[in-house]
């Protein structure tokens, strides 16, 4: 058997690399089983080209070695968790904080919810991964984090830094179906832009994954984010839900799957999709 020998990206130690998800193996399980009866059920969206597809293929390469795949799992299994049929009491506790409060939850709010620091791993480790990659179906985000963002989230992963500077998590939970029939069970790639928020020109990083959104705004002056949460906690982060069918997040993927064109058997089934 070839021994695939090089330096792990994470870790940066010389280790056997794996085949590595850049989107966890565990979420195209969910997908699959929230509707489709194989892998190979699951529609592809490519935004670059505007065409759909049933497809089995996933995103992999090899980059980390097994102990920093274990540390991703960590956060992904914590992930899971929030999402299972058997945890969904932590999910629906957080919709009923957003719901009787009237908008998002700070940090020391969700702190009592969910667990900030799994949450957070899991949602950095997803955007370093994609950023380090060089796979095809995430070339578009490829280098976005820039070289200190991404250094900064790479020590992060690996307990030798503490959470980035100059960032703020946001999570957002989606319930209910939108009226065109779409699950918000269903998740896309990284994705990078951006934004303007009291003056300074920021960048804002998401992603959607099995109905809940994760961004990671970033950038302004030194103290910036002090001023708009205070105190700072250690992980800037702010915690909200929203009906999937009432979210512009819907509008949008709606929109662009209806706009799209199928391709291959797909296009047999599902003339647009």
């Amino acid at each position: 058997m070839v021994q695939h020998i090089d330096e792990c990206r994470l870790c940066r130690r010389e280790a056997k690399l794996l085949k590595s998800h850049i989107m966890p193996r565990g979420v195209y399980n969910r997908v699959r089983d929230a509707g489709a009866t194989k892998e190979s059920d699951l529609v592809k969206v490519q935004p670059v080209d505007g065409t759909s597809l049933l497809t089995s293929r996933q995103i992999v390469q090899r980059l980390f070695c097994r102990e920093c795949e274990d540390l991703f799992k960590v956060g992904e299994d914590y992930f899971y968790s929030l999402v299972d049929a058997k945890e969904s009491e932590k999910i629906s506790l957080c919709r009923h904080v957003q719901e009787e409060g009237g908008g998002a939850v700070s940090a020391q709010q969700a702190a009592a919810l969910v667990d900030i620091e799994q949450l957070a791993s899991f949602a950095l480790g997803i955007f370093w991964r994609s950023n380090v990659s060089t796979a095809y179906d995430v070339r578009s985000y490829i280098g976005s984090m820039g070289r200190n963002f991404e250094e900064e989230v790479r020590k992060y992963l690996v307990s030798e830094g503490p959470f980035p500077s100059k960032c703020l998590l946001i999570v957002t939970v989606y319930d209910g179906v939108h009226e065109g029939g779409f699950s918000p069970f269903l998740f896309s790639t990284p994705v990078a832009s951006r934004i303007t928020y009291d003056g300074q020109k920021l960048w804002s990083h998401s992603f959607f994954c099995l109905g809940l959104e994760f961004t990671v705004v970033r950038g302004g002056y030194e103290g910036f984010w002090g001023k708009i949460i205070y105190p700072l906690p250690k992980i800037p982060m702010v915690l909200s839900s929203e009906r999937f069918s009432e979210s512009k997040v819907a509008d949008k993927i709606v929109d662009f799957v209806h706009n799209t064109s199928a391709v291959g058997v797909l296009q047999k089934m599902l003339p647009s999709v």
